[in-house]
């Protein structure tokens, strides 16, 4: 289930983290971009926080009917699971980054974009995706809309790669680490 392997990546997350620096992960202060996953100050400049669950609901029902489509209820269990950062996980030897949620402006730019990318695929003619995280700066992973199996793809284009029959199968694989490997 994908709400389990979440949280054991997040768990293992904040562990890899706690025991590289002996806190929890920071990131840049920014007033104008709150989160519920902020839990304190580590400093002026930075804040502590952590994977936070989410009590509200997220659905991408609303893109779906729009688009006349159905898309794996995966996806809105993978993105409506908490308020985070992006989560580093290895897979293989394949880094990555899980893509997660700040907070309500985050999942309304997410909305937006995935509606522009399947107005994309569907201009092109390619089965529609929705991406969750990020291999570097020419790769991405998505979900199929059609299958839910999770596909590797190029920015741009290109035929993309099956690599995991759906998104619990491919989290059930990976391992959260305390820094990303992921070339931006």
């Amino acid at each position: 289930m994908v709400s389990q392997e979440l949280d054991r990546l997040a768990a293992e997350y904040v562990a890899a983290v706690e025991a590289r620096s002996g806190s929890l992960p920071t990131v840049p202060y920014d007033p104008e971009w709150k989160s519920v996953a902020i839990v304190g100050r580590a400093s002026d400049e930075q804040v502590y926080w952590q994977p936070t669950q989410r009590h509200d609901p997220f659905s991408f029902d609303s893109i779906a009917s729009a688009l006349e489509i159905e898309l794996p209820k995966d996806c809105d269990e993978y993105f409506g699971h908490f308020w985070s950062g992006a989560i580093p996980v290895i897979w293989g030897a394949r880094p990555f980054e899980l893509l997660q949620l700040w907070n309500h402006d985050e999942e309304n730019n997410l909305m937006h974009n995935i509606l522009g990318h399947s107005l994309e695929k569907k201009r092109v003619r390619e089965p529609l995706t929705v991406f969750f995280g990020l291999v570097d700066d020419a790769r991405f992973l998505s979900v199929d809309a059609n299958s839910g199996a999770v596909m590797l793809e190029e920015v741009g284009g290109g035929r993309p790669e099956e690599v995991a029959a759906d998104l619990a199968s491919l989290l059930s694989s990976v391992t959260a680490v305390a820094e990303s490997g992921v070339d931006s």
